[in-house]
């Protein structure tokens, strides 16, 4: 399996290791991976987006488009719509909200994968879903709205693929998922190295205590 390099690496704040999703190490891929990327992109959007009043990101809900339906048309992993009232939900009622969500997110497994690149992509193409993202450890796929019909998203240099809706392009690193800014590069921080940045800048701004 091909792990993307790391995309941090530039950075000098990124050094010694920093970026640590799992206990055994940012070059290890544990069992829990897919629990720690579902985690990690979840987090990322709804951080992106916390400031926003009208964009909902949704993690883990399923998907309905009418009343009645006890089967979910998917479950992405997360996904953001446009034009909502923020309010706590645990479902997304299509025909209730009367939005499309404009991009989903899923991680890929061996379990999921037949699911998520047939049946579940072609029931978002027909809803109108104009963002389609597959996150996995050696290769990130995208796929987007074009007349209708997904149209394969071709990935950048480093392997990310570009969410235009967003402006936000999804990496791996070590294996694991970052969301970059694409106009400025920026990377999004995980909740854990923004606790480190601000750790780092409290201690930074100590007046050290001199004796007498």
């Amino acid at each position: 399996m091909t792990i993307m390099r790391p995309f941090t690496a530039a950075h000098e704040e990124y050094d010694n290791g920093l970026f640590c999703p799992a206990e055994d190490g940012p070059n290890e891929l544990g069992l829990d991976a897919p629990l720690v990327a579902r985690r990690l992109i979840r987090e990322g959007l709804v951080d992106v987006f916390a400031l926003e009043s009208d964009v909902h990101v949704g993690v883990g809900l399923p998907w309905y488009t009418r009343r009645g339906n006890r089967r979910p048309l998917c479950v992405p992993d997360a996904f953001v719509a446009f034009g909502v009232r923020l309010r706590e939900r645990r479902s997304w009622r299509i025909d209730r909200e009367n939005v499309v969500p404009a991009m989903c997110v899923h991680v890929e497994t061996r379990v999921n994968r037949p699911d998520i690149l047939g049946p579940t992509k072609e029931r978002c193409e027909r809803l109108g879903v104009k963002e389609y993202l597959i996150f996995a450890p050696d290769q990130v796929t995208g796929f987007r709205l074009h007349k209708g019909r997904y149209r394969l998203i071709q990935p950048d240099g480093d392997g990310g693929v570009r969410s235009r809706l967003l402006g936000l392009r999804l990496v791996s690193e070590y294996g694991y998922p970052r969301f970059v800014d694409a106009a400025s590069g920026e990377v999004v921080l995980t909740r854990r190295e923004q606790a480190l940045r601000s750790v780092r800048a409290k201690r930074a701004n100590l007046i050290p205590r001199t004796g007498d």
